[in-house]
């Protein structure tokens, strides 16, 4: 008794597809761009004991005056 129903067909047509899957997502990876990555420049604002606030600089428009500040658990580690 075999608690699986693959067909040797319905096998083969899912490998190809896969295939056919793999090939195109290595076409898209070849023409990517490069990446720049790195870190971003900042400014402490506001520090307190071990509380900092950086403002980080934008070489693009800024879009919003207010900036954001995310708050992560006090207890646990972020």
């Amino acid at each position: 008794m075999n608690p699986f129903k693959i067909t040797p067909e319905a096998a083969l047509n899912e490998a190809l597809k896969f295939n056919g899957k793999l090939a195109a997502g290595l076409k898209v990876l070849g023409e990517l761009d490069d990446v720049h990555y790195g870190c971003t420049e900042k400014e402490a604002i506001y520090k307190e004991d071990k509380l900092v606030l950086y403002r980080y600089k934008s070489e693009h428009k800024v879009t919003c005056k207010t900036p954001l500040l995310i708050s992560y658990a006090l207890v646990n580690r972020p």
